[in-house]
Parts: structure tokens; sequence; C-alpha cells
């Protein structure tokens, strides 16, 4: 997980996030979001 800032100094700066690896492939604030927006649309259209 890549933050915007230190969360040593303040442990709030947890919240954030620049982006996260996993298994070798960066996805960015931008992708998550967006990730995330296609879940929500999809559970939406279920109900």
């Amino acid at each position: 997980m890549l933050l915007e800032e230190n969360p040593l100094e303040d442990i709030s700066n947890t919240r954030g996030i620049a982006g996260v690896m996993i298994k070798g492939q960066y996805f960015s604030e931008e992708d998550i979001q967006n990730e995330l927006d296609n879940i929500s649309q999809h559970y939406t259209s279920i109900k």
C-alpha cells in the first residue's frame, strides 16, 4: 500500500491511499475507485 503521507507522523494518514501493489501489479487510487464504482453499479442493478 502506497500512502500519500507518513502514518508514523499521524495515524490518520493511513486513510490517504495513493495506490496498492498486488502480485507485482500497481493499482492507482483512480483504478481502485473505478473498480469500486463498477462493483457498486453491479449490485445496484441486481436490486
